[in-house]
């Protein structure tokens, strides 16, 4: 009550002053209201006196203060308790009213005392942090951030509740670390042995088998041989098989290839072990201190990462990305905050192996191999969460072109033409330096890089990591253990992102102006470290050339005089032309090779010439690649597979960034179809739809190059003109590059059908697709997206039935009525099994009395698998139970029952249109009043306990799709993908048995049907199969 009266009181003297305020703040009285001031005088000490009344006893007060000291007292006169807090002396224990009084009584009584107690407190660790806060002395942040790392290391490790990785050793570590109860060394001495202990090196370096004899082989054994190395290498990794197939090496991939050229392991061990360089440049500040790259590590930022990392090999501890994503988030991610607040790796995981990849068809020298450092996926899991922090804020303006998030081969090589082809247009002085790197990732210096890291922006913490990780690594190479002093890893995430900005800071020492264009001058371009230099004569060139050449010598890298190419172009007013001048220029006393008129070169992968770019004979490479797939020992599924997901890919990139034809695109068309009816065994009528419509939509999903082309080029460009980079907006809207704004503004068409946007591809292949005869019965795939699995995922099913099946999917099986089409045979399209009908596909294998018994038998079979599937799901089944009615019975295929519901399927396979209707059929017939009732009463009477009686028919058709209400109830009764993918596979078998028999006629189908005469996969019929 005291505490409601008190409140009570301040409330009425806040309004009371509130009210005072307003009305001081309007006394001011202009001159045109002299005439009533009287008047309002009167009135405002009318309200003055009210504002200033105390609401208990009515007094009316002076002021405001008198107001206040008038409340106050009428509070103490009715015991309002006051919050009082006692402050007691700790020497004489006597109590104070206020901390000032404390303090006053123990500078006078306790002197000695109070000066220690005062001395102790600025001595202290939170004073000290608070003075280093202010000072902002780099050692504070260090300790925040260390204490922010371990925090949230703590909360990470808090909800994990199995025990892996000896997580008991790492909360421990944690909580010491926070409590201070160790130090720094000793903390990172127990990190090195968990590492030692939960991640053992398991890996074993073993040499590839030998598939053949000293010896010439025999034509029989080398294709063994061939054919025994792709299918293994497509086992284990699809992308290198496709690629061991397209470059040609799969005739001789098989061979034994240790220490392939001489001198290898000698020219590596020297570049392992190169000295390192000293680098004292200053550091020159990019962007400022990004704390955001220091922040703690997220599980969800982990999940991300390891998701990205699907196929990723493991290194020397044999953990792959699927072991680590089968684990809670939240252990890697404390354990990466862990790391991060000692700024620490443990040598045992930044310990890696290296795998050496060839970067020429036949390598003949030890350079010819490009070594892949393959780290542990623990510490690649986590520099890939760093790497993408950091990249967002790559500045966009420095021409670097490779690794960040941007379309760096298409804006380099637009900018490239764009520069080319602006001097020829306005006749303009080009010099142009192509310059290559000496083995750029294996040379560049530690220091540099870290100097670099600091210069992008990265904190103390962070740079801190970096350099005992690169001070620390080390490789098995050759059975021993190498300490690099130089170079950064290739295949770590992180690794790209460090070189390209150690490589910045050399691109930008250029001192010469550039070439000149309507958006400014341009020196360089870059792409890693693919290097471009533009000058406006070879003068500035040798300049720049110079200047490049002394601050990569500060990185510890090098230009490579034989691989690097100049280029310079003269002008003449009179008369107005360009020309190609044979003029060289020098790297460290060496000239480089200066580009003929008739020369090309490559960059990025696409042909330039003097004068741009060069249309690239894509139809040439397409032949050939199509006849290595064909020759290649694979099986057709797998050609359509590398066919579709790496053939087609590897020339769209091409095609989008060079000088394409519109009739080149339409040729190249034709040969893909051609190549795929010669692997399928296609008829040369096959729809074109089939070929191009997506699968989900019924057909193949080859890609379209006509469309896929133009399409591609056109998001290019205008993700190329949302840029902010002004030499890209003027690169693609030169005048040089209208033929390719062309091409991608004009809409493709398909049949002729024009099509306007990406989005209408799918739809008009398959809208064509299901107007054709064949395909008109896949109308209904779209709702049975399942249903297709067998298609996309082929590998374990046998050719033949690959083959076949899709020539059920297409409906051009051969039959009379498909070969009378176009007028080429009208005669006699009668049955072969004399039933009057026309022998169409639907008829064969759907109606024909010929294949009454082998449409019973894949029904049976389809009522066989499902009952098993459905019994290893806990329920009853009840196959084909004879269920007493009026006068009769009924069998339903299926009655299951689990959890007191009851469930009738009946298994029909119909015509492609039939399917709704043949499920209402079924309905209709169990559903049924009277066979409601008797199914009802059987599974009483039988003592099969239930509250609900349902009816879900299972609807496929002919060729396995299911009916969408059917796979829906599969799916609620716990069938997984697999189960249902495995029923239209079992359904296209029964299928193709049934086309079979009708082929063989009718003698052989009669002698077919004495075998099998009383031989039933169902003969007991009331028998039920129980999980338990």
């Amino acid at each position: 009550r005291h505490c409601s009266l008190s409140l009570s009181f301040i409330i009425c003297i806040s309004d009371s002053l509130l009210a005072m305020s307003n009305m001081s703040q309007n006394q001011d009285v202009s001159a045109s209201d002299e005439a009533s001031e009287n008047s309002s005088l009167s009135q405002h000490t009318l309200t003055e006196q009210t504002h200033l009344t105390c609401p208990l006893c009515n007094r009316i007060c002076a002021s405001k203060t008198g107001l206040s000291s008038h409340v106050r007292a009428h509070l103490r006169r009715e015991g309002t308790p006051q919050p009082t807090v006692s402050h007691n002396c700790n020497l004489c224990n006597k109590v104070f009213p206020s901390k000032a009084g404390l303090s006053h009584h123990q500078r006078q009584i306790h002197p000695k005392e109070y000066n220690y107690q005062r001395l102790e407190q600025l001595e202290s660790v939170a004073a000290i942090r608070l003075r280093l806060r202010n000072l902002d002395w780099p050692a504070m942040q260090l300790d925040d951030w260390q204490l922010t790392f371990l925090e949230e290391a703590r909360k990470n490790f808090s909800r994990v509740n199995k025990d892996c990785w000896n997580i008991k050793d790492l909360k421990q570590m944690v909580e010491d670390l926070i409590t201070r109860n160790v130090d720094i060394h000793t903390a990172k001495s127990r990190l090195e042995e968990h590492a030692i202990a939960a991640f053992p090196h398991l890996w074993k370096a073993s040499s590839r088998r030998l598939t053949h004899t000293e010896g010439p082989l025999t034509k029989k054994a080398e294709r063994r041989a061939q054919y025994t190395h792709i299918q293994t290498l497509y086992h284990h990794r699809i992308k290198d098989a496709a690629k061991t197939v397209l470059d040609g090496n799969w005739q001789t991939a098989y061979r034994k290839t240790e220490n392939p050229v001489p001198g290898f392991i000698p020219y590596w061990e020297s570049i392992f072990t190169s000295p390192p360089v000293t680098d004292r440049r200053p550091i020159k500040p990019v962007l400022d201190i990004i704390p955001d790259l220091i922040e703690p590590i997220q599980p969800e930022e982990v999940t991300e990462s390891l998701r990205s990392m699907h196929g990723s090999a493991p290194g020397l501890d044999r953990i792959r990305p699927a072991n680590l994503r089968s684990m809670n988030p939240n252990i890697l991610a404390g354990y990466y905050n862990l790391m991060l607040a000692n700024s620490y790796v443990p040598n045992h995981l930044n310990t890696s192996r290296i795998t050496f990849v060839p970067k020429v068809t036949e390598p003949r020298e030890p350079s010819d191999f490009r070594p892949i450092t393959v780290s542990s996926c623990i510490l690649r899991c986590m520099h890939k969460i760093i790497a993408k922090r950091w990249v967002a804020h790559f500045p966009q303006d420095r021409n670097q072109f490779g690794f960040l998030e941007r379309d760096g081969c298409f804006e380099s090589t637009a900018v490239l033409h764009a520069v080319l082809r602006h001097s020829h247009s306005e006749v303009k002085d080009l010099a142009l330096g192509i310059v290559d790197l000496s083995k750029a990732f294996d040379s560049v210096c530690h220091q540099s890089l870290i100097r670099s890291a600091a210069a992008f922006g990265a904190p103390v913490p962070l740079l801190n990591y970096l350099e005992n990780t690169y001070s620390s690594a080390s490789v098995s190479f050759n059975g021993t253990i190498i300490h690099p002093e130089r170079g950064v890893r290739q295949g770590d995430p992180l690794s790209p992102l460090l070189f390209i900005m150690s490589l910045d800071e050399a691109l930008n020492s250029i001192e010469t102006v550039g070439f000149n264009t309507p958006s400014g001058q341009i020196k360089h371009i870059a792409y890693a470290d693919d290097l471009l230099i533009f000058c406006n004569n070879s003068i500035e060139l040798q300049s720049s050339l110079n200047s490049l050449t002394q601050s990569l010598r500060s990185s510890g890298l090098c230009i490579n005089p034989d691989k690097s190419r100049s280029l310079c172009i003269r002008s003449s007013s009179k008369p107005s032309m360009t020309i190609l001048e044979s003029k060289s220029v020098s790297v460290s006393g060496m000239d480089l090779p200066p580009i003929d008129v008739d020369d090309q070169f490559q960059y990025l992968g696409i042909g330039f010439d003097w004068k741009g770019k060069v249309s690239a004979d894509s139809k040439t490479q397409l032949i050939r690649m199509l006849e290595e797939v064909t020759r290649a020992p694979l099986k057709p599924q797998q050609r359509v597979s590398i066919l579709r997901n790496f053939l087609i890919p590897r020339l769209i990139h091409k095609l989008v960034l060079s000088v394409i034809y519109k009739q080149t695109l339409k040729s190249m068309d034709q040969l893909v179809r051609a190549a795929v009816r010669k692997w399928l065994r296609l008829p040369k009528d096959t729809p074109t739809a089939f070929f191009h419509a997506a699968i989900l939509d019924g057909g193949l999903g080859i890609p379209h190059f006509s469309t896929a082309v133009i399409f591609h080029r056109r998001a290019r460009l205008e993700r190329a003109l949302s840029s902010r980079n002004p030499d890209i907006h003027w690169a693609v809207r030169e005048p040089a590059n209208l033929p390719s704004l062309r091409i991608a503004s004009e809409n493709p068409t398909i049949l002729g059908t024009t099509i306007d946007n990406k989005t209408e591809i799918k739809e008009t292949w398959s809208k064509f697709l299901y107007e054709s005869h064949d395909g008109c019965g896949l109308k209904y795939s779209k709702q049975s997206p399942i249903s297709h699995e067998w298609l996309k995922y082929p590998q374990k099913i046998a050719p033949r039935l690959y083959i076949r099946g899709i020539h059920l999917r297409a409906g051009i099986l051969n039959t009379k009525v498909r070969k009378s089409r176009g007028g080429r045979c009208q005669n006699d399209l009668k049955c072969r099994g004399s039933c009057g009908h026309h022998e169409s596909l639907s008829h064969v294998i759907q109606s024909c009395q010929v294949t009454n018994d082998a449409r019973c038998q894949r029904h049976n079979f389809l009522v066989s698998a499902l009952s098993k599937s459905l019994a290893k799901r806990g329920y009853k089944v009840l196959v084909e139970p004879r269920i007493p009615t009026n006068g009769t019975f009924i069998k339903p295929d299926l009655v299951i029952i689990k959890d007191r519901i009851a469930q009738v399927i009946d298994v029909t396979v119909t015509d492609e249109s039939k399917m709704e209707f043949g499920h209402q059929i079924k309905i209709d017939k169990y559903g049924s009043e009277p066979n409601h009732t008797a199914i009802d009463n059987y599974l009483k009477q039988n003592g099969f306990n239930h509250d609900v009686l349902q009816h879900m028919p299972f609807v496929v058709n002919l060729r396995g799709l299911i009916y969408k209400k059917s796979l829906s109830h599969l799916h609620s009764c716990g069938l997984t993908n697999r189960d249902m993918s495995r029923l239209c596979l079992m359904t296209i078998v029964g299928s193709l048995k049934i086309y079979d028999v009708y082929m063989r006629g009718t003698n052989q189908y009669t002698h077919y049907r004495q075998r099998r005469h009383h031989h039933h996969p169902h003969q007991y019929s009331n028998t039920y199969h129980n999980n338990n």
